[in-house]
């Protein structure tokens, strides 16, 4: 590696990491996600008790990403602040996307030095990255493997010979990405085509090669399958049969207008404008050798969005679904803008729009980044301390350990409240569930032969939607500010009356 390219390198993870301080610490070092407290009680459980599960001596799948909870259970072994140590990861993480994508943009473009710090810079300051490396979630280490398998497969490419070590490192790289978020295989795929439509040293060669990886995934794989079949009866854990079902009514809107409804919170930002700059990456591309290597971003990128407008097109938290093959589009988009920019020299209205497209978009990047990007990700954080977390902490002190709780949001109640059972009626531990969402009545019937005493969620979270059910005796409220200035109602618990004879005045408490 030459000094240049050490002091890009170095000066990329750095942007990352004040970034991430920036976005952190205003918000107080918490979590925009309910389900970012999920994997902190995976990584508990996991880390002090050796068990995969939720409820301890409960073995459960709700962690959809396994080498993140084994990530996480390292910190609380070796007793490290949970928080910091959670925002490391995905500092570093974030840091490591940024360099790993210059590096890879110097090899398609080795002459232009320039253009390798033009997308490592964009990578780490698109706000919904430094979002999804604040959030506590795995998905943006999924984002820098993608690079790193890139990366591998521009290796691959260049060597001159098969190389058994670079075939098993390969197919521990599509594992991991696996392992981290499901779709990682689709990742996989989508490097082992490219090799394939390359064929570097002939196509015999490429096959012992994909054998080779093919099998040492499956034995990196095997373990977790194997535990979702006992517990679930499938290979994927309950969370996917889960969020399936919720969705169930998004899927009967045409495909593009599922994935529009996705797309246009992805692309809120520069990304709006980087994409025009898919249009000469795409012209540039049709006139170079080894075509499938510069297609290989927009074919992950295709194929991931696409999968979830298909089968999971739920709108949520910025579009986090689609998050972890932002990357890659914003990659393409910055490389195109880059090489219009070069190619636009012999003509002076060209110059122009391409020097407006390019200052404007980084204009818009360092806007969003450091001011837009900023409060949305302050305000996420606050709406989980102030309703999840606050509720948590009161169920914790306020509702006895013996009664039985029910609730959709388990993430914050599991890693404060610690209680011994948890009715889950999102069905992320408790695969019963699933076939009863969606039905008010039969949920509520499941919940009475269960036992349940206490109800606690949002009000579109209760069986029917009905806070004024005379089942429902509420006796905490959050009051959280920062939801009611968005016109939403706030979290609740409820002692469950099932005999329907809840006092008129409802006692109300807050602590």
């Amino acid at each position: 590696m030459t000094r240049a390219a050490l002091r890009r390198d170095l000066a990329i993870a750095a942007v990352a990491v004040v970034l991430c301080v920036w976005y952190v610490l205003p918000a107080g070092g918490g979590f925009p996600l309910d389900d970012s407290w999920i994997h902190q009680v995976y990584g508990r459980n996991f880390g002090m008790l050796g068990e995969w599960s939720f409820i301890p001596g409960e073995p459960s799948t709700a962690s959809t990403s396994p080498l993140y909870t084994v990530l996480l259970s390292l910190g609380y072994r070796l007793g490290l602040p949970f928080v910091f140590y959670t925002h490391a990861i995905g500092a570093v993480s974030l840091a490591l996307m940024g360099v790993l994508g210059a590096r890879f943009a110097a090899k398609l473009a080795p002459d232009k030095g320039w253009i390798a710090w033009a997308v490592g810079l964009a990578l780490v300051s698109t706000w919904h990255h430094v979002w999804a490396a604040g959030a506590g979630m795995e998905a943006i280490i999924l984002m820098m493997l993608s690079f790193v398998l890139y990366l591998a497969v521009v290796r691959e490419q260049t060597a001159s010979a098969f190389s058994l070590a670079r075939a098993v490192l390969f197919g521990v790289g599509v594992a991991l990405a696996a392992l981290t978020r499901p779709e990682g295989i689709v990742l996989g795929a989508v490097c082992g085509l490219t090799l394939l439509a390359l064929r570097p040293r002939g196509t015999a060669d490429v096959v012992r090669f994909g054998a080779v990886s093919v099998l040492v995934c499956g034995i990196v794989l095997l373990p977790y399958l194997w535990f979702n079949v006992q517990q679930t009866g499938g290979l994927l854990p309950n969370t996917g049969a889960a969020k399936f079902r919720m969705v169930e009514a998004l899927l009967e809107q045409p495909l593009p207008l599922r994935y529009w409804g996705v797309f246009a919170q992805i692309i809120v930002g520069p990304q709006a404008v980087w994409l025009l700059g898919v249009i000469p990456y795409v012209l540039t591309v049709r006139r170079r050798p080894r075509q499938a290597l510069y297609w290989m971003p927009l074919g992950w990128y295709a194929a991931h969005t696409v999968l979830y407008a298909v089968q999971l097109p739920a709108p949520m938290q910025h579009g986090r679904y689609f998050m972890p093959a932002l990357p890659s589009l914003v990659f393409v988009g910055v490389m195109g803008v880059c090489w219009w920019w070069e190619m636009a020299r012999r003509s002076t209205l060209a110059r122009v729009a391409s020097r407006v497209l390019a200052l404007s978009s980084a204009g818009i990047a360092a806007g969003f980044a450091l001011v837009l990007g900023w409060q949305a990700y302050r305000t996420d954080v606050r709406i989980i301390n102030e309703e999840q977390v606050a509720s948590a902490l009161w169920i914790r002190d306020h509702v006895p350990a013996d009664a039985l709780l029910a609730l959709y949001d388990i993430g914050a109640v599991g890693y404060f409240a610690q209680r011994s059972d948890l009715l889950d009626v999102a069905g992320l531990i408790d695969p019963d569930v699933i076939p009863l969402l969606g039905q008010p009545e039969a949920m509520w019937a499941w919940m009475r032969e269960q036992g349940a005493d206490y109800f606690f969620g949002f009000p579109y979270q209760i069986p029917g939607g009905d806070p004024n059910d005379p089942r429902l005796c509420r006796i905490f409220t959050t009051n959280s500010p920062t939801t009611r200035a968005f016109n939403t109602e706030n979290m609740s618990v409820y002692r469950i009356a099932w005999d329907a004879r809840c006092k008129t005045s409802r006692s109300l408490q807050r602590e």
